[in-house]
């Protein structure tokens, strides 16, 4: 990627990962536009029998009668349709007016990605471990709560980054995490108690060892390069939120949040994920962070795990990072509480 040719105006990303602790945020409100009315609409339900909590299957038979109750039109959920890819090529044939995704963040992400390349809302019902989007649009997680507010929604247009083409949401890891995330679903899928055993090890393994990457950074911004365990670039920058809540400051703001964690030893590690379990990432010592509209990762490899929304993919390097505006329609459930800026007809 070519830098700017005028040095003066000019500012290296390498300075930048240094200097940018203090960052203006903008303060406008999110734009929500308008009231999504359930009457008539054909919708395309997926949902991920093998989520996080593992009972998807019956909130979406839940949900379904409360939309038919609403005049939408929904399909019967099939015995088959417990296969997910399936059901991803029945809603694409039938090109519904809304997408409602059951699951958790990768279920999110792919109900996401199909509502975009249809240009139609998308209704994310978190049952999954983080729902981290879900929870970046204030959608309730308890699943009572949000039962009793779908039956009015508005829609919120918001960011997707994508990386070599893949989209995501809220995150893309570079580094041991997604080495990590693989082992523990092969846990899942252990077979005796002895092969889970010898996972289990693997995992203990990799979590305990230094893991260093050297990285070339390269953006609108300038050059850096690093030395680190992991990269963390996310759809716009994240926030500083309560425990575990990993929130982002805007999701409607164009821009690249990039985490370079320098992290070495089992204890500098623990500190890094305290610090991002207490959303304190971008003031950690040791995480140089900064903000762009591209950036490109060349680890020196061929090709690397890459963790988006916590689907583990193997991705060729460089690793090319954007970020599409306002790509998703996002339905966000209100109940009787609509906002004032969301007060006019669909």
């Amino acid at each position: 990627m070519l830098l700017p040719a005028d040095s003066e105006r000019r500012a290296s990303l390498s300075t930048h990962l240094e200097s940018s602790r203090v960052i203006e945020r903008p303060s406008d409100a999110p734009d929500l536009s308008s009231v999504f009315g359930w009457e008539g609409k054909r919708v395309g339900l997926l949902f991920n029998a093998s989520s996080g909590r593992s009972v998807a299957r019956g909130m979406a038979e839940r949900l379904a009668i409360l939309l038919d109750s609403l005049g939408a039109k929904v399909p019967a959920i099939r015995t088959h349709q417990s296969d997910f890819r399936e059901q991803m090529r029945i809603i694409s044939e039938e090109a519904p007016d809304v997408v409602v995704a059951i699951g958790g963040d990768g279920t999110a992400n792919a109900g996401a990605t199909l509502a975009s390349e249809l240009d139609v809302p998308v209704l994310i019902v978190p049952a999954g471990t983080m729902n981290l989007l879900a929870r970046d649009l204030d959608i309730p997680i308890d699943f009572s709560e949000l039962i009793d507010r779908v039956v009015r929604c508005v829609e919120r247009r918001v960011d997707m980054g994508e990386v070599n083409g893949r989209p995501f949401l809220h995150s893309s890891v570079v580094g041991a995490v997604p080495e990590l995330a693989r082992v523990r679903e092969s846990m899942r899928e252990a077979a005796s108690v002895g092969q889970w055993l010898h996972r289990a090890t693997r995992y203990l393994r990799i979590a305990l060892a230094d893991h260093e990457y050297s990285v070339d950074l390269d953006s609108e911004r300038g050059h850096a390069s690093r030395v680190c365990q992991s990269v963390i670039v996310t759809c716009n920058e994240l926030a500083d939120a309560g425990f575990l809540e990993y929130r982002r400051e805007r999701l409607d703001a164009g821009r690249l949040g990039v985490y370079v964690a320098a992290h070495r030893g089992p204890l500098a590690r623990a500190r890094a994920l305290l610090s991002l379990m207490r959303g304190k990432l971008r003031h950690d010592r040791e995480v140089a962070s900064a903000s762009c509209e591209r950036l490109s990762v060349d680890t020196r490899r061929r090709s690397m795990l890459v963790s988006n929304d916590g689907e583990v993919l193997r991705l060729r390097t460089p690793l090319e990072y954007g970020i599409k505006r306002k790509a998703l329609r996002a339905l966000v459930p209100v109940g009787g509480q609509v906002p004032v800026e969301a007060s006019g007809d669909s």
